[in-house]
């Protein structure tokens, strides 16, 4: 019986250490002893599409389905690196760790956001314009405006009372207000600029500094880009909102959600904010 207790102690021992040599691992252990966990997460950086929830509890090997992403333009597909040269195949390709994919996207237009969508950044989609319009710091032609979640400010002067701010838009008297879409974010440049640090806190600063839904792309509208928003009602607000267009040197037009009145005030006043964005 002692011999048989001897072997048997032995080949317990032998066998514990052949498992502990020869632990199989696909890549960095997270237990301890070189095993992988059950479970991997696939995060998705959408680069500027509606956000996408990762996947989580996915097993090793999977197969995973290919996630929906609304960016206006057309998705191009996922790649494995932020480069966008290694696409991800959902038809073959397998989770074999945490991985992220990234989104790429072509500059075709394909009317996926429609009015009263929410955007990439969260906020709701108030125009679109599918022969684009031209940004005119840019020159460069976008299909959408989206406006932020939310005010940025409730009683913000516009600033820069009696100047006269150099190549702004002057505004004379109020036509279609597809006639200003695409020069709010200019004029909110030439605004900021000029203001510089003599004055904090106005209309157009607080846009230009606002983040939301990680983007930084924010500018104070123009009387009509406000005009269209007002008439795509896709927020609710009885407030009194700051344009970026001038009407003079001393005045600003101005939009009231409630009354439905444009009219032109003084720049010292205090009125709403609300910032918008253009893709």
């Amino acid at each position: 019986m002692k011999t048989i207790h001897k072997i048997t102690k032995s080949l317990l021992i032998a066998v514990f250490s052949l498992l502990t040599a020869c632990t199989i691992s696909t890549g960095a252990g997270e237990d301890g002893f070189g095993y992988e966990p059950d479970d991997f997460t696939v995060t998705f950086n959408s680069n500027g599409g509606t956000p996408v929830a990762p996947y989580t509890s996915v097993k090793l090997y999977s197969i995973i389905s290919k996630p929906d992403s609304k960016k206006g333009y057309t998705l191009v597909g996922w790649y494995k690196d932020e480069a966008c040269t290694d696409e991800w195949v959902f038809a073959n390709d397998i989770v074999l760790g945490n991985i992220t994919l990234h989104a790429k996207w072509s500059d075709t237009y394909d009317g996926s956001l429609k009015v009263n969508d929410v955007g990439p950044a969260g906020g709701k989609i108030f125009y679109r314009a599918p022969g684009g319009f031209t940004m005119t710091d840019t020159g460069k032609p976008c299909h959408y405006l989206e406006v932020a979640p939310s005010d940025s400010g409730s009683g913000a002067q516009w600033g820069a009372a009696g100047a006269s701010i150099s190549g702004i838009t002057i505004i004379s008297s109020i036509g279609d207000p597809v006639d200003t879409i695409g020069v709010g974010r200019k004029d909110t440049q030439l605004i900021v600029a000029h203001l510089g640090t003599s004055e904090t806190g106005r209309a157009a600063q607080l846009c230009a500094a606002a983040t939301f839904g990680g983007y930084k792309d924010w500018f104070l509208p123009s009387i009509g880009e406000l005009g269209v928003l007002l008439l795509s009602g896709v927020i609710s607000s009885s407030n009194t909102y700051w344009s970026s267009s001038e009407y003079s040197s001393s005045r600003v037009w101005i939009l009231n959600f409630s009354t439905v009145i444009v009219s032109d005030n003084p720049k010292n006043l205090e009125y709403s904010v609300r910032a918008v964005r253009a893709f």
